[in-house]
């Protein structure tokens, strides 16, 4: 049976492309690669099977948070200002546990004064849908995957996603 290619790219909601994040392929093959400076990734698999892709970013759980990020997150938590997107609830909601409250706006703070040098769940990026793509009976290639991708705790949208 031929082979099928699954591709895409990795980005922010602004179209900028996130380098250094692993894509973990799972199913009737295991693979994984790292993302580049393009944000693209690319895996050659056998056709028919089923193939789970997750999206993962650790490092560098400082880049573009600030105490800038702390005043959208308390405004939000207070009913003052709601955040602008459903991104900004996605990179809010640090603790990881589906709502946003003054715990994010506390593990925010300790890792802007530098308390702490990342967030409980390890992770630096959140990925839509949980960063996980299920492909069953593959029979084309894939080329249009896409993730789209939020610093955690950068609510500002300032942070370097080649970092």
């Amino acid at each position: 049976p031929p082979d099928y290619t699954l591709s895409g790219t990795v980005k922010m909601p602004d179209d900028r492309p996130i380098n250094g994040v692993t894509i973990y392929l799972s199913g009737d093959l295991a693979d994984s690669l790292t993302t580049g400076p393009d944000g693209t990734f690319s895996f050659d698999v056998p056709s028919g099977g089923s193939y789970t892709l997750t999206a993962v970013k650790r490092d560098n759980a400082k880049n573009g948070v600030s105490s800038f990020d702390l005043v959208f997150v308390s405004k939000h938590v207070l009913d003052v200002e709601a955040l602008p997107s459903p991104y900004g609830i996605l990179a809010a909601d640090v603790s990881m546990n589906g709502t946003i409250s003054g715990f994010d706006m506390v593990l925010i703070s300790k890792l802007v004064l530098g308390v702490d040098s990342g967030f409980p769940s390890g992770l630096s990026w959140r990925f839509e849908n949980d960063g996980v793509q299920v492909l069953n009976n593959l029979s084309e290639d894939r080329t249009d995957l896409e993730f789209i991708g939020v610093k955690l705790g950068d609510l500002s949208g300032n942070a370097d996603p080649a970092e």
